[in-house]
Formats: structure tokens, C-alpha cells, sequence
């Protein structure tokens, strides 16, 4: 079918993140209104329907590139979770550098775990260490020095 049918009971396919809402069981569904949705599987998935390939430009040689990764965590099984954890930028990347590109990392199968991601620069001095931290945003044992690690620098977000 077309993307947009002109018909005012169907669904506009258009590009960003679409909500669905699904529920599974036995047999067909006849009509909408006699779904309880106790008695099936039924769930929410943000999707997205129509995602523009993008080719990018190729690289110079000598670009350097740095993997910030969140490895093997285990997703609380809550609504909403925000994950922190603090990184060191390698000591070659100690002077100012330029960030000319970035892109979302997710693990295959957790698409529909993740929603949008952000890069923080913690404004701190340059002697001053930072602890680890690999945890809940808002844990209350999270280091209160990283609170200071509030200036967005890159942003990511599903469908955007």
C-alpha cells in the first residue's frame, strides 16, 4: 500500500520512531473491541518503518576513533532505565580534538532496549581524577563528582 493512502482511518507511514502496539493469540481477530488483552501476549515496540540509507564520506587516513561502549549490561527490568558510565578518552586524545562524526552502537536483538543515547563532557579541571562508574544515572552511590558530567556533546536518538 502507499506510504499515505488519503484515507482518514489509515495509519500515515512516515519516517521517525512508530509505536506499535501488538497482542498475539489463538485464532484470528475478528473485531477489535472483543480483544482482552489479559488473556494474550501483548506488548509495545518503537520501531522504525522507513530509514533512510545514508551513504557516509569516506575518512582521512589518519582519523583517530574511539569506541565508548556500555559492555554486558544488565537491564533492570523497570520501564525506564538510565545507564552512566564514565570513560577516559585514550592519552593520545588528551590536546583538543575536533568530534567530526558519531554513531549508535547497539547490540543485535537489543534495538528495541535502547531510545536514545548522550555523550557528556565533564567539566572538571584537567589533574582532577574521576572516579569509575558503571551504573544507574540516579543511583544515590553513583560518585558525586560526576555530576559535573552534564555537557551534552553528542546525541543520538532512535528514529531521528
Amino acid at each position: 500500500r502507499d506510504f499515505d493512502t488519503c484515507d482518514p482511518n489509515d495509519y500515515i507511514i512516515e519516517e521517525g520512531t512508530t509505536h506499535i502496539v501488538y497482542a498475539t493469540g489463538r485464532g484470528p481477530i475478528s473485531r477489535v473491541d472483543g480483544i482482552r488483552l489479559v488473556d494474550h501476549k501483548h506488548g509495545f515496540q518503537r520501531v522504525q518503518l522507513l530509514k533512510l540509507l545514508e551513504v557516509l564520506p569516506k575518512l582521512a587516513s589518519n582519523t583517530k576513533m574511539v569506541d565508548l561502549v556500555n559492555n554486558e549490561v544488565n537491564v533492570p527490568d523497570v520501564e525506564t532505565t538510565y545507564w552512566c558510565r564514565r570513560h577516559a578518552l585514550p592519552p593520545e586524545l588528551k590536546d583538543k580534538h575536533h568530534v567530526i562524526q558519531y554513531e549508535a552502537v547497539i547490540q543485535e536483538g537489543n534495538e528495541g532496549l535502547v531510545h536514545h543515547m548522550e555523550l557528556f563532557h565533564c567539566e572538571v579541571s584537567g589533574d582532577q581524577e574521576l572516579p569509575e562508574w558503571n551504573g544507574a544515572c540516579f543511583a544515590p552511590e553513583k560518585p558525586k563528582i560526576l555530576e559535573n558530567c552534564k555537557r551534552v556533546i553528542a546525541a543520538w536518538a532512535m528514529g531521528a
